[in-house]
């Protein structure tokens, strides 16, 4: 639902129209299971599924003929002797019969099943064929609530930390190393891969390849407190070498203030309680609680998919955080209307 400028304090209509917030799954990408495979595990469980689907109907029209079959005919002989005890068969040809089909359709169902079986293992072998020698290797981890991203790279201006956004390499493999904080959480990118569950000290890990450019959307899909429903992650699957130009761009400090205005947001920012919890590469801020916010404004979203990135929106989080996500462990600012005003330009500008 959509929070309208009436509902949060009267100076943020200086920022512009309607704060509104996301539907519960990052930058309007609903995720699915069944449609947008753009990884070959979600492409293998996705044809195990067909699978399933179309051997799991088959057993169950079996199971339905045969029982309609033996009620069929138990009727018909109800109303040829309707007085012969339960155990009196006038036909036992007929009960051969119907023994007969009763047995073909176990045999067929218990067929049915062992196809289930070896669908089942050879998509397994299929899941477990991404084992490349160098893979990229990202570590994610499941704070209340968002998701914390790291690149883990031998260059140490590539090993950079981000938020809520996951970008891929088309068509390396990836090992998502996953990790819990504070509580449970459990990782889902439908469209690359099946969920995998991880609790704080049990770390799990995760293969993925991303085959299809574009922008899709990750979820926590164990209950994990007050804001589970607000625990998005968009994956921008893009070129190798685009991967690389934002990797190293994302692996560069802060820009330095263009005006005034973003020069005294800064110097508030680092001063100021914010520097406590958030870094800022390039400046005093070092904070390690909250998000790394060195390149906040080339986000889609904030507060981990909850509301889209902008200038508007931001000032609105940041002035009271839990009246936009309630739970959320940001305290609402102390500051005045106009270092507020600086605060978020300053952030609207870190691209």
């Amino acid at each position: 639902m959509p929070i309208r400028t009436s509902e949060i304090p009267t100076f943020r209509k200086r920022y512009g129209g309607a704060v509104t917030v996301l539907a519960p799954w990052a930058a309007g990408c609903a995720p699915s299971a069944l449609h947008d495979a753009a990884g070959a595990q979600a492409a293998a469980i996705g044809e195990l599924w067909s699978v399933v689907l179309r051997l799991g109907t088959a057993a169950s029209l079996l199971a339905l003929l045969a029982l309609g079959l033996a009620l069929a005919r138990g009727a018909r002989r109800a109303r040829r002797r309707p007085y012969a005890a339960p155990d009196a068969d006038p036909e036992p040809r007929g009960a051969r019969r119907a023994g007969l089909a009763a047995g073909m359709s176990a045999g067929l169902i218990a067929l049915l099943a062992l196809a289930l079986i070896g669908a089942d293992a050879v998509t397994g072998r299929r899941l477990l064929a991404l084992r490349e020698d160098d893979p990229l290797t990202i570590t994610v981890t499941g704070r209340r609530w968002w998701w914390e991203v790291t690149y883990d790279d031998s260059l140490p201006w590539r090993a950079v930390s981000t938020a809520n956004e996951l970008v891929l390499p088309l068509g390396r493999d990836v090992r998502v190393e996953l990790r819990a904080a504070e509580v449970a959480h459990s990782f889902w990118a439908p469209s690359f891969a099946g969920a995998r569950d991880v609790i704080p000290g049990r770390p799990a890990t995760l293969w993925l390849r991303a085959e299809r450019l574009g922008t899709y959307a990750a979820r926590c899909v164990t209950y994990c407190g007050a804001q589970h429903a607000h625990m998005g992650l968009t994956i921008t699957v893009v070129t190798p070498f685009d991967f690389y130009a934002w990797l190293d761009s994302a692996g560069r400090p802060a820009r330095e203030p263009q005006t005034a205005l973003e020069q005294r947001g800064r110097d508030l920012f680092v001063a100021g309680e914010c520097a406590r919890c958030h870094t800022i590469i390039g400046t005093d801020a070092l904070g390690s609680r909250g998000p790394d916010l060195t390149h906040l404004a080339s986000r889609p979203t904030l507060a981990a998919g909850t509301l889209p990135n902008t200038p508007a929106t931001l000032a609105a989080f940041i002035a009271d955080p839990a009246r936009v996500k309630p739970g959320a462990h940001m305290p609402p600012s102390t500051l005045a209307p106009d270092d507020l005003r600086a605060v978020a330009e300053y952030l609207a500008s870190l691209r």
